[in-house]
């Protein structure tokens, strides 16, 4: 009988220390909700630079959607206002954890900045959480929109930004060149028409490597003893409609170059 009791108790215990995470989970929602929607000037006002820390941030505006660490210890705290906002700021605190700067992400002269070529996580830090994400599987592209104020007049415009693949079936291959000193003097899209028109007969292998980079395949066909790299490409200025293929005899010079359907796409 005391043995059951006992039992008893630790599941009385049990479901009471349950009932508490849940009610402290609940808790720590309904506050995180409340913050997302409160006024920029009751979720940041009265931060000072300089002075205010990170802490003092969490507590007033709550817990931020995304945090950015840098290796010197310095952080960027990512607060959009809602999935349809006008505004996300960003806040950036030293390595003290002090707050050195509070800005609106998206403005025109942010998104003047969004250039081909740069990685996703760099336009996530820069412009903040996109309001929508959409993939579309014929183009192989996955385009991240946001909401801003366009021209001054509040909720007239969208910004759009196409990511692409730079993977095996990537339409992108980019080409940074530098100097002697290591400086950055030009940084090329490869995979364009005017690049494939240079691959000619007689070009060898490394050259054309050179000229377009990594192929998305390679394959060997032992009757005609040719070698053949093919590279996804956006043909004719529509995206993922297009194979553009070298081959190679077996001394590795192009012999002809052909064009195909991408896998899973047909031409009409």
């Amino acid at each position: 009988m005391k043995l059951k009791r006992a039992n008893y108790y630790l599941v009385v215990l049990a479901a009471a220390a349950c009932a508490a995470l849940l009610s402290a989970c609940d808790q720590q929602k309904v506050a995180d909700a409340v913050n997302a929607v409160k006024p920029d000037s009751m979720a940041f006002g009265g931060l000072k630079i300089g002075v205010s820390t990170v802490e003092d941030v969490r507590r007033q505006a709550g817990k931020p959607e995304m945090v950015w660490e840098d290796d010197d210890g310095a952080q960027r705290l990512e607060y959009p206002r809602g999935p349809n906002g006008l505004t996300t700021w960003m806040l950036d605190f030293d390595a003290d954890g002090k707050l050195v700067a509070m800005t609106q992400a998206l403005t025109a002269q942010n998104i003047a900045q969004v250039v081909p070529g740069m990685p996703q996580d760099e336009v996530r830090r820069l412009l903040g959480k996109p309001a929508t994400i959409a993939k579309y599987a014929l183009s192989h592209e996955e385009v991240w929109s946001w909401h801003w104020a366009e021209g001054g007049v509040a909720g007239d415009g969208m910004f759009n930004a196409h990511l692409y693949p730079r993977g095996p079936n990537g339409l992108t291959t980019w080409m940074l060149d530098f100097d002697a000193d290591g400086k950055l003097v030009a940084m090329t899209q490869a995979l364009t028409a005017q690049n494939i028109a240079q691959v000619v007969p007689g070009m060898p292998q490394d050259e054309v490597r050179r000229l377009l980079g990594k192929p998305a395949t390679i394959a060997k066909y032992a009757l005609s003893h040719e070698e053949v790299w093919s590279w996804h490409w956006a043909e004719g200025g529509v995206a993922g409609d297009g194979m553009f293929n070298a081959h190679f005899s077996p001394d590795g010079l192009v012999v002809r170059t052909s064009r195909s359907d991408a896998p899973g796409h047909e031409q009409h």
